[in-house]
């Protein structure tokens, strides 16, 4: 997981130190997903995060925010992959 966090920051700072604009915001999908409070959500099944240039599937995670407006950390479980594409 620590090294998943590490690649998404220096992919991120790439951008930022390129001049791109900063990446909208991730698109999450899964087959069932389960708000466990104001800031926690859990998602099974055939999960999907897309951001900028970066594709990650999981079979499982928790997703939460420290606060409205920061970014939502992910705790990826089961098979995860991640594919990243050139910016174009």
């Amino acid at each position: 997981m620590k090294k998943m966090l590490l690649v998404l920051g220096i992919a991120g700072s790439s951008v930022f130190l390129s001049g791109q604009a900063p990446p909208a915001q991730p698109r999450v999908t899964a087959e069932r997903i389960q708000q466990i409070s104001n800031s926690v959500w859990h998602f099974s099944g055939t999960i999907r995060i897309e951001a900028a240039n970066v594709v990650i599937t999981a079979d499982e995670a928790d997703g939460r925010v420290a606060a409205p407006g920061s970014p939502m950390e992910f705790d990826l479980r089961g098979n995860v992959h991640m594919t990243m594409t050139p910016y174009r």
